[in-house]
């Protein structure tokens, strides 16, 4: 049928700004059962919530962004279906949404004291056409997609030429603290150091599927897929000033060396391609028991290229080639005696495609130049029952994950480097993951709904690693098998308690409660620093205030808890340990909404 809505939102944040959310939809049905389209636009306006006390601009970390979908169904025939869909997202960013801890260890007003500038923009296009076809004995579906991504992020920071290197900003933080300054007079030794980071893909996927019939003891599904990427990056050092600079000294040297205060360049692009077929076939062998075995096989082939370009000398590096094909195999066994039991056990192997280092290649070293595959075998079983007439809804899994070959971002010694270290991804070992989850829903009464999940994961390294640099403090450390993985609790829960009043004259008023608990959890696997445990309560509540016409109030972190979730190392041999950056990603700090809902 014909409709549409207008969703309006608009947000307080504590020690923020007011954000701004607008959201339009239709559906217009063209030729009944025949050709219909349906559009989505959006518009989010967040003002952000940290200052940054350096460059004293408030809600630095603001952003806007638009966004778009517009799709198309067509029918021609009873047996041919296509759909055709496109979707823009267009993301500019500033600042970014890390807080100093060192100055402000509890939250309570997110800042920042840095003297980099930061904005990024990240523009996405994505369009698919799929098409099913009904033969009677399967069906035959063809998708097609294309990916246009690109972004660019701008970081602007001083430097210092001294003999010490330590730079402007490491200078101001000291000066800010009260910390003595021994290195003189430095305002006539500074110059800016703009860079400009940028990277597009280009992507085309297609893929082929055909789907059996389920009509007897036998149903498989057969299909190849087919991806070509073709991504480029590009990253600026700039030092303003240095062109003019130089040429005065010596005319034209300048204009050589720094062409438009370019420093150094560091262009890139790779060419990836990936080829697999897959199947499954499932076997019925009485009307409670199936059994189902499949696989894929991929082969995945990528050409890199890289330079520099430093001091008017260009060294170019490429193609540099990695190839790699492997079979992913899987197995699974279920028990369906009834609709409202299941009982099942799978087993699956999945992996992440290896890659070249282009430092290694670019700067040598003894580092290998290309690193694997690294793949991960996942067993698990599970149970899912519905009880009383389907008011209650029970899930629990059990699960264990086998990693090999993993895929590893380290700094290391190499004495055979040129800086005697080097950074590169590495197969570092292996891992496993134990866990259980645990989902309930039940209505525990007309209109009262209570939906809980709880899950417990133990991941650890099987393996001691080689030595690595600590992202902290920059000495290299061994990191002992039986450590646990980074960013992996113990527990996390989700919680909410949802009343609904069925009463038209009231407007079908609801209220829903909700908690959030997420464990303890290591931050980085070189460092072991802690992230403690936090809880979010979240609270809900609207009605249908006129025809077509609703509310809703919104209270997110209710209880205004602002908690570290991640940190973030950015230690580059500080010469001045008091001021290295202590930065914390952190809960959005209380967030008061206000939504209106218009139906068509």
């Amino acid at each position: 049928r014909n409709e549409g809505a207008l969703h309006l939102t608009t947000t307080s944040v504590a020690d923020g700004g007011v954000n701004f959310l607008t959201q339009g939809m239709f559906n217009a049905v063209v030729s009944e059962g025949k050709f219909a389209v349906r559009g989505v636009l959006a518009y989010n306006d967040d003002a952000g919530f940290i200052d940054n006390e350096a460059t004293g601009e408030d809600d630095w970390n603001s952003f806007n962004q638009l966004s778009g979908r517009l799709m198309a169904t067509w029918a021609p025939s009873d047996t041919v279906r296509i759909d055709a869909s496109y979707i823009k997202q267009d993301l500019d960013r500033n600042g970014n949404n890390q807080v100093d801890g060192r100055f402000d260890p509890d939250f309570d007003d997110p800042s920042q004291l840095t003297w980099r500038m930061a904005d990024a923009e990240n523009v996405t296009d994505i369009g698919n056409l799929t098409m099913t076809f009904d033969l009677g004995f399967a069906e035959l579906m063809s998708s097609t997609s294309y990916l246009d991504k690109s972004q660019r992020q701008n970081v602007e920071f001083g430097e210092l030429f001294v003999f010490d290197a330590v730079s402007v900003e490491e200078w101001s933080l000291m000066e800010y603290m009260g910390l003595p300054i021994e290195f003189g007079d430095l305002s006539s030794q500074v110059t800016w150091r703009p860079v400009i980071a940028t990277a597009d893909a280009q992507s085309v996927f297609q893929e082929f599927r055909l789907v059996s019939r389920d009509t007897g003891t036998f149903d498989w599904i057969v299909g190849a897929y087919y991806a070509d990427v073709t991504s480029g990056f590009d990253t600026d050092v700039y030092l303003e000033g240095m062109e003019d600079a130089v040429n005065a000294v010596e005319p034209g040297i300048g204009t050589m060396l720094y062409p438009g205060d370019l420093y150094v360049s560091f262009p890139g692009s790779q060419d990836a391609t990936e080829l697999a077929v897959y199947g499954e076939l499932g076997i019925d062998f009485s009307e409670v028991w199936k059994l189902t075995v499949g696989g894929r096989y991929f082969d995945f082939e990528s050409e890199t290229y890289s330079s520099s370009t430093s001091w008017g000398w260009t060294d170019e590096i490429g193609p540099l080639p990695f190839e790699e094909s492997d079979f992913m195999p899987k197995v699974s066994l279920a028990y369906h005696p009834s609709n409202d039991l299941l009982w099942y056990a799978l087993a699956s192997r999945g992996y992440r495609v290896g890659g070249v280092n282009e430092v290694v290649a670019q700067y040598g070293g003894d580092a290998p130049l290309t690193y694997d595959t690294d793949k991960l075998w996942n067993y698990e079983t599970g149970v899912k029952k519905t009880w009383a007439n389907g008011k209650v809804i029970t899930d629990v899994t059990l699960f264990y994950i086998d990693w090999s070959d993993i895929q590893l971002p380290v700094t290391f010694m190499d004495p055979s480097s040129p800086w005697g270290m080097t950074s590169a991804i590495l197969n570092t070992g292996s891992a496993h993951s134990l866990g259980a989850e645990a989902f309930l829903s039940a209505e525990l009464a007309p209109g009262l709904m209570f939906v809980t999940s709880i899950a417990w994961t133990e991941a650890e390294l099987d393996e001691d690693t080689m030595p690595i640099m600590n992202g902290e403090t920059g000495e290299f450390v061994v990191v002992p098998a039986g450590t646990q993985l980074p960013g992996t609790p113990k527990w996390n829960t989700s919680t909410m308690l949802q009343y609904y009043f069925n009463s038209a004259k009231l407007g079908f008023p609801f209220i829903e409660l909700s908690h959030t608990y997420k464990g303890e959890v290591t931050d980085e696997l070189s460092v072991q620093g802690i992230i403690p445990s936090w809880n979010l309560f979240n609270l809900r509540f609207g009605a249908t205030v006129a025809k077509d016409l609703q509310v809703s109030l919104a209270v997110n972190n209710l209880l205004d808890d602002r908690q570290p979730m991640a940190r973030w190392y950015p230690y580059m041999g500080s010469f001045v340990p008091e001021v290295q950056p202590e930065m914390w990603f952190i809960t959005r700090p209380r967030s008061i909404s206000l939504t209106l809902q218009k139906n068509f």
